[in-house]
């Protein structure tokens, strides 16, 4: 967990109603490399200020991407651009 982003990680576990600190890891994240992936999840919308999924994270968990890709994805839905988007992605 040293040099991976916790992005994922972060956002699997508030999809299921968990913080990433309070799983049992062998070797435990970095918490500044936790407060970083917050900071990117909160950035792309995913997550509120008490660290729950935002109905936009849910979105974004939902589809098979990376969050930020995933964000690309769910916003040009909204702006009618999802095909020119998807080329892209």
């Amino acid at each position: 967990t040293a040099r991976e982003s916790l992005v994922p990680w972060v956002m699997g576990a508030a999809a299921w109603g968990a913080r990433v600190s309070s799983l049992p890891f062998l070797d435990a994240p970095r918490p500044h490399a936790l407060d970083a992936a917050r900071d990117d999840l909160r950035a792309l919308g995913a997550l509120g200020p008490d660290d729950a999924l935002t109905p936009q994270g849910e979105a974004l968990y939902a589809l098979p991407l990376a969050p930020p890709l995933a964000r690309l994805v769910v916003e040009a839905r909204a702006r009618g651009t999802l095909d020119d988007t998807l080329d892209l992605v």
